[in-house]
């Protein structure tokens, strides 16, 4: 059963992005992983009072922003996180 509670229409990334996703197909796995928690509304590494604004936005059909943080490994500095932006929401029916 898909748990997911929005589409997300078009995908863009940034060029760094893009690139560490193709060299590291570590972190194109945790990249695709965070936008499947973005759409079952998991707000990843942020706050209670941004996840609660979220939550808000989203039943206002307003601007939704999650963060994950990737863990530290090997092949990736402390500190790596993505942000995932969404707007226009449109909620799926």
């Amino acid at each position: 059963m898909d748990q997911t509670f929005f589409k997300t229409g078009f995908i863009f990334t940034t060029n760094a992005v893009n690139e560490a996703m193709k060299e590291f197909p570590q972190f194109a796995e945790f990249c695709i992983n965070s936008l499947e928690r973005h759409r079952s509304q998991d707000w990843g590494d942020l706050n209670d009072e941004d996840k609660e604004i979220n939550n808000y936005a989203l039943i206002n059909k307003e601007r939704v922003l999650s963060r994950y943080d990737l863990p530290a490994n090997d092949h990736f500095p402390n500190h790596v996180k993505i942000y995932i932006l969404l707007s226009g929401i449109r909620v799926k029916q």
